[in-house]
């Protein structure tokens, strides 16, 4: 995490004052498999720039429903259609498997158990115990050599296969983890030395307390060496992220030395504003509470630690778990707000700009100082071009980045209703609406096909929209802030009937208006 914060830091400082004009023509990109599988350094400019904080739940989600056959002809030439042929649904749903805890460990237990090799970029993989014929192939050493249009299944592929145990004995040592554990001692020494180094006497070296930390880390357990049992014990529609608060609820309880700990991603923002994570913990705190609600009373914790950055740090937040009457509270609070949306939206929970207007109410209709909301004519252009201004800016960027950290708060909301086995009223209702959130490659779409996709948007809906901020934000008119007075108090009224006294739940300027509309 620390790496990724860094690496965006570094980004913003180059790019604070100017960033740099998007192409916004609509070239289509060249899905051509000899340039695809073609071995390359990055080039220089792309290595700056931050990381997709997606990527892992978006390919997992990608790999076990998208990629069908009709899917996969939208996007690649028609020739390696015939690759697909006799394959129904996604093609690659059911070797797609998320195992509890670290990756490395389950592709490191599935190499040993099957004399596979482990497609990776991690180097780590070659201290895990392969067997005797497991490998690593790395990422960028796979390229294409020769290509047969007629016939696809004819190509030839190339990559660079490592074998742990043959690469140990070519390099004269007993253990390859012996050469990286005086690697990761003396990076700067030369490899005759480091080799000299690991062919010290077993006996000696693994007297070192130090050394046996080391391979602490990449010892398998005898239970997680069973993948199959991984699997099964493992909810197989959970992101990377969530799959982990869910194993640690699961092996762990109340009385453990720390609580359960949530590493959000570092999410591509402004890194001198405040975390972008900050808006959506609500969402988040009612799944790691309904997780928490699901285990037995005398096994629940009392807090979630989330990591994410704080200025320029890394630092955890510790999240007060709600009890079951609390969580019932703000589903219902969450359930009315989704419905003053569905008014302007017809009820089409399924699409992108029902969420992304969601989000936006989310953010400024709960703004304190809603002087520092943006001009209606800013948001207009936000939302059908991606930008606050004429052109890309940081604002911007951070605007979208709370979308984000929104949308994926509902997510993580999503999925684990979607494992717990809690039958009420409240929460099926919660699931329902949630059903509706659009899959990641659509949430988090690039800011060229968002703005594809507000073109068909009712312009209508968008002044309305822009109408009511306008009104809630910047109207002087003594009667207008009468009215929209009252509108408020009627909401909060209209909330304590349905929910009772001391709910402590929120409404907002922008839900209230609507549901006066």
């Amino acid at each position: 995490m620390e790496k990724s914060r860094y690496k965006l830091e570094i980004y913003y400082a180059g790019t604070k004052d100017s960033l740099e004009k998007i192409d916004d023509s609509n070239n289509v990109l060249m899905n051509d498999p000899l340039r695809v599988l073609k071995i390359r350094n990055l080039p220089t400019p792309f290595k700056a720039l931050p990381e997709n904080s997606f990527m892992v739940a978006s390919v997992f989600e990608d790999l076990k429903g998208r990629w069908n056959k009709e899917a996969i002809a939208q996007l690649v030439h028609h020739e390696l259609g015939p690759l697909c042929d006799g394959i129904e649904g996604p093609i690659w749903s059911d070797i797609t498997v998320m195992v509890a805890g670290e990756a490395d460990g389950g592709c490191a237990a599935a190499s040993h158990l099957l004399d596979c090799a482990v497609l990776t970029n991690d180097s780590d993989l070659l201290l895990y115990d392969l067997g005797r014929h497991g490998s690593v192939i790395f990422l960028d050493s796979v390229e294409m050599k020769k290509q047969n249009t007629q016939v696809p299944t004819a190509a030839e592929i190339r990559a660079m296969s490592l074998c742990p145990s043959l690469l140990s004995s070519r390099l004269g040592i007993s253990d390859i983890k012996r050469f990286a554990y005086e690697l990761k001692k003396n990076p700067r020494e030369s490899l005759a030395v480091l080799l000299q180094r690991s062919k010290h006497p077993a006996s000696i070296v693994n007297a070192n307390p130090a050394y046996r930390h080391f391979l602490k880390e990449y010892q398998l357990d005898a239970e997680k060496q069973d993948i199959m049992l991984l699997e099964q014990e493992q909810p197989q529609t959970l992101d990377n992220r969530v799959s982990e608060i869910f194993w640690q609820f699961k092996a762990f309880d109340g009385s453990s030395e720390h609580m359960p700990r949530m590493y959000l991603p570092i999410i591509n923002e402004d890194p001198s504003r405040k975390c972008a994570w900050e808006d959506g913990r609500s969402y988040r705190t009612i799944g790691y509470s309904l997780l928490n609600a699901s285990r037995q009373a005398n096994a629940r914790f009392s807090s979630v630690d989330e990591y994410t950055r704080k200025g320029a740090r890394i630092v955890p937040s510790r999240i007060a778990l709600l009890d079951e009457h609390q969580v019932e509270l703000e589903l219902i609070a969450f359930s009315m707000r989704v419905d003053t949306i569905k008014r302007v939206h017809l009820g089409n929970t399924t699409s992108v700009q029902f969420w992304r207007s969601f989000a936006l109410a989310e953010i400024y209709g709960q703004a304190i100082n809603k002087a520092k909301n943006p001009r209606p004519a800013q948001l207009k252009q936000f939302i059908r071009e991606g930008y606050l201004e004429e052109e890309l800016d940081w604002p911007s960027v951070h605007l979208s980045a709370r979308v984000q950290a929104i949308f994926y708060s509902l997510r993580i909301l999503k999925q684990l209703l979607g494992v717990i086995k809690i039958d009420q009223t409240v929460m099926n209702v919660a699931a329902s609406t949630l059903a509706g959130l659009p899959p990641l490659h659509l949430l988090m779409m690039s800011r060229r096909e968002m703005a594809q996709r507000y073109t068909s948007c009712s312009t209508d809906y968008e002044d309305f929209f822009h109408q009511i901020l306008d009104s809630s934000s910047e109207s002087e008119d003594p009667q207008q802030t009468q009215i929209f007075n009252q509108l408020q108090g009627n909401a909060e009224k209209a909330i304590e009937h349905r929910l009772g006294d001391g709910t402590g739940s929120r409404s907002s300027n922008i839900y209230d208006i609507l549901m006066e509309y």
